[in-house]
């Protein structure tokens, strides 16, 4: 059937990305430096006890203002990525981006350059052509398995995620994008289709769900709904067969959740979808986790409610990992296809 949406976004303040504080240096997760285009990166990787050179990989990309050395660590939301690389040995990439004004790409409080225009808060880097310098870097040490490389983003690494789809497509088998929308103007299609799992917040006072200015400072959005239409059209999904659920709801958050799942226009019975969108209804600039810490609460005061209905991070993983890229062509892993 097919859906549209009617909730608004609160428009309200600016800046609070730029709230993240170093963390400690994590004996697990080696730094490693890279440079790119004359200019010295930084990127660190997690590999599990349980990693195999057969296994996956996931590229995970830090929102902007923070960095890569916050997002695995804590009780955050992202933090559901090392858990889940434990569970089923996967290895985890984690970039930098950049901070313009300090002129670095090894600090705590970087940007990345996604598919919006250059507005003076972010370098005009080829951040998507970094990552995928990243990737081929980690692989000449922890080799893993190329058919099976997926890229999440949240916030400006969400829409650095969605760079990396358009203008990389044959790198990555599936992406995520959380909290992030597509610039306003034109976009280049991809040289091919690629899964994506969207997932925003109706109450998101940053990357507001009506699109405009993000963060009442920086390069403005389209809309969400205009968003998953061009991806789902891009990716050849037949718009009209589209199915919206309710996902469960069982916090007492103010939130509630729906998933609308896009098909091919000749997707065979069982096929999953090529689309997926998660509408937070009354959820903020987060990524939904049933156990937030408590600094959140005060947080919810500046970028809007968190939804504790489900993690975000595993829905987005479990849907990446039904995908393979082998050359030109995207397949589906086997149900209970194991890692090694």
């Amino acid at each position: 059937m097919s859906r549209r949406w009617g909730c608004p976004a609160s428009g309200l303040l600016a800046g609070v990305l730029l709230l993240a504080t170093p963390a400690a240096a994590d004996e697990s997760l080696p730094e490693s430096r890279l440079r790119f285009e004359g200019v010295e990166r930084t990127y660190l990787t997690y590999r599990p006890v349980s990693f195999r050179e057969v296994n996956p990989v996931v590229v995970v990309l830090h929102g902007g203002g923070g960095g890569m050395r916050k997002i695995l660590s804590g009780n955050s939301a992202t933090t559901r990525w090392r858990e889940l690389a434990d569970r089923d040995g996967v290895l985890l990439v984690v970039p930098n981006g950049y901070n313009s004004r300090e002129a670095s790409g090894l600090g705590d409080r970087q940007m990345w350059q996604d598919l919006r225009p250059n507005d003076g808060r972010r370098a005009n880097l080829d951040d998507a052509g970094f990552v995928v310098a990243v990737l081929d870097r980690v692989a000449e040490s922890l080799p893993f398995d190329r058919t099976r490389v997926y890229v999440a983003g949240t916030s400006n690494g969400g829409m650095l995620a969605m760079r990396l789809l358009v203008e990389h497509p044959e790198t990555f088998a599936a992406g995520a994008a959380f909290i992030a929308s597509l610039p306003l103007g034109e976009v280049a299609e991809p040289a091919m289709a690629t899964p994506l799992f969207l997932l925003n917040g109706t109450d998101d006072p940053l990357v507001r769900y009506e699109g405009g200015t993000v963060a009442t400072r920086s390069a403005a959005v389209r809309s969400v709904e205009a968003t998953v239409d061009w991806f789902a059209r891009v990716n050849g999904c037949d718009l009209a067969s589209a199915t919206t659920d309710g996902l469960p709801n069982p916090a007492d958050d103010g939130c509630r959740a729906t998933r609308s799942d896009y098909f091919l226009e000749d997707a065979a019975d069982q096929q999953p979808p090529w689309l997926s969108y998660v509408m937070v209804i009354g959820g903020g600039h987060s990524i939904p986790n049933p156990s937030p810490p408590r600094s959140r609460q005060f947080m919810s005061q500046l970028v809007g409610p968190q939804c504790r209905d489900f993690h975000g991070v595993e829905m987005a993983y479990d849907y990446m990992r039904q995908f393979r890229r082998v050359g030109g062509t995207i397949q589906v892993v086997a149900a209970g296809e194991p890692s090694e």
